[in-house]
């Protein structure tokens, strides 16, 4: 049977082992990832991110990484109200909203 994340997680906080949030650049599709001493958690651990989504995100940044929020919502297809739940999750830390450069 399918392991939930609430189950995964609460076991690895009882284990010491960190749980690191859903992350544009690094989150895989569906597979839990470790990352250091820690384990990164994937795309559809976010209630309401489908599977066809989280592989849509990560087959665009395989081709070439996100350069912003923009950018992957344009690439990937996806709709304003995953763009919000991603938000909502921190999952954009570190990167522009925008393509616009801008010069002081």
């Amino acid at each position: 049977g399918q392991v939930s994340t609430l189950m995964l997680v609460n076991e690895c906080l009882s284990r010491g082992i960190k749980i690191l949030g859903v992350n544009i650049n690094k989150s895989e599709a569906k597979k839990f990832k470790p990352e250091g001493d820690a384990i990164r958690l994937p795309f559809i651990s976010l209630p309401g991110l489908g599977e066809s989504v989280a592989e849509a995100i990560v087959n665009e940044r395989e081709k070439e990484p996100f350069f912003s929020v923009e950018d992957m919502q344009i690439r990937a297809k996806i709709s304003n109200s995953i763009i919000e739940l991603l938000r909502k999750n921190n999952a954009f830390d570190g990167v522009a909203e925008t393509a616009q450069l801008t010069f002081f």
